[in-house]
């Protein structure tokens, strides 16, 4: 990520925040959160964090109610989520990615381990927003040619409409977006 990006650190342990907030702090801005209903405080504030990394075990709501609530908020479903956990079974992955997650890793991290995966997300973060900015810029051709033909009558956004649906089908998108 670029030296802009912000990440939000989510543990219920200080210690673990101040640890990886000490290793996040020179290349990227740093957000901090104790339990989960801060954290998807924080996940919403605009502007939005570049990336969540969420502990899984904290009480109250856990890392995997944190994550399929930031995934199923249109506002946050493209913030990448790597859940952080001790947890290790075949079982807590699974939920983990049913919830939403990105991504995982084990405590204790890997400082290398970790800003690899960071690096890699970000770069998916990065092509995410630029395709974003692509789409900005090609409805607004469209509808600036659509605007010069009178028979065209609102064909972009029925074009959208049934790009939508069809997002809805596959199961890209959640139902009534």
């Amino acid at each position: 990520m670029d030296a802009q990006a912000t990440i939000l650190v989510v543990d219920d342990s200080p210690e673990n925040l101040q640890v990886l907030s000490a290793v996040l702090k020179g290349q990227y801005k740093v957000k901090v959160a104790l339990n989960g209903e801060r954290a998807l405080a924080l996940a919403q504030a605009e502007p939005n964090p570049d990336l969540i990394l969420l502990d899984v075990m904290m009480p109250g709501m856990d890392g995997f109610e944190v994550t399929r609530r930031i995934k199923n908020n249109p506002a946050t479903i493209l913030i990448p989520v790597i859940l952080v956990t001790a947890l290790d079974s075949r079982q807590e992955r699974m939920q983990g990615i049913a919830a939403g997650a990105d991504d995982f890793l084990n405590k204790p991290i890997d400082r290398l381990q970790l800003l690899t995966r960071l690096a890699t997300v970000a770069r998916l973060r990065r092509v995410s927003r630029e395709l974003d900015d692509a789409e900005t810029v090609l409805e607004s051709l469209a509808r600036s040619i659509e605007a010069k033909d009178a028979t065209t009558g609102s064909h972009c956004d029925r074009l959208i409409e049934e790009a939508v649906h069809f997002g809805e089908c596959l199961g890209l998108l959640p139902q009534g977006i």
